[in-house]
Order: structure tokens, then C-alpha cells, then sequence
């Protein structure tokens, strides 16, 4: 069911069978959580996990270097990480194996070190690879 209000509306799917013999059987599955503005707060923990179904916005503090997980992502997902250094700073995270980073990258982003530094980071999920980009230093 799809939930307009102040609550979280999951993924669903719909199929299309063929209209008139022009348009062969299509499956979309679309997410449309945060609509209502709600953001995932992660754990931070030693793979910090981001469990996509439960929403595409999602923000953590790294206080060690991290590992990233990413659960649950469909073709055609897209979703966007809040990334924010603890007050020591200079920690890392990596991403899933399925991932090519902006500029010719291969899973590997490099933060902002600085303490309490925010960087953010954006992913489309297209044919099992998550292809990311990032913006980094919003201090």
C-alpha cells in the first residue's frame, strides 16, 4: 500500500503487461520513502549499514574507520549519505564492492579529515554497481 501522510512509504512494484501488443511486460519497483522528510540516522559500528527499504536519505558519524553496506537496493535506486567526522577526525570509510566512485575510483573515496568534517555522497544503483559521487568540506 502506498501511505501519502507523516509515515514511511515502502517499496512496492508494479507490472505492466503488454497494451495493444506495443509495450512488453515491464516490472518497476519504485521507493518513495522520505517523501515526509524523514532521514535514517546509521550506526555507527564497525559496517555501518544502510538499509535502503527503510529510506534513501541517511546520515552517520564515523568515529572509526567504517565499512559501508548498503541493503536492499533495486535497479534504479538512488540515495544520498550525510557522512560527518567525529571530533578526532581522519576517518575512512569504503564503500561496497560494487562501487565506482566519480573521477575514476573503484570503491575508494577520500573524506574530509578535517575534526566534525561533513562530506556528503550520492549513489545510482544501475545493474548490480552502485556508481557514486561525492561533494566534500560542507564546514
Amino acid at each position: 500500500s502506498l501511505d501519502m501522510g507523516i509515515h514511511s512509504i515502502t517499496a512496492y512494484t508494479v507490472t505492466a503487461s503488454k497494451l495493444v501488443g506495443l509495450i512488453p511486460t515491464v516490472t518497476y519497483t519504485m521507493l518513495a520513502t522520505n517523501i515526509n522528510g524523514t532521514t535514517q540516522v546509521l550506526t555507527d559500528a564497525a559496517t555501518v549499514t544502510w538499509n535502503i527499504s527503510s529510506g534513501s536519505v541517511a546520515t552517520v558519524t564515523l568515529t572509526a574507520n567504517r565499512a559501508l553496506s548498503v541493503t536492499n537496493p533495486f535497479q534504479g535506486m538512488v540515495g544520498t549519505l550525510l557522512i560527518k567526522q567525529d571530533a578526532t577526525g581522519s576517518r575512512t570509510l569504503s564503500l561496497p564492492a560494487t562501487s565506482y566512485v566519480v573521477g575514476g575510483g573503484t570503491g575508494a573515496i577520500t573524506l574530509t579529515t578535517t575534526a566534525n568534517a561533513v562530506d556528503i555522497i550520492s549513489f545510482i544503483y544501475i545493474n548490480s554497481t552502485f556508481y557514486w559521487t561525492y561533494g566534500k568540506n560542507y564546514n
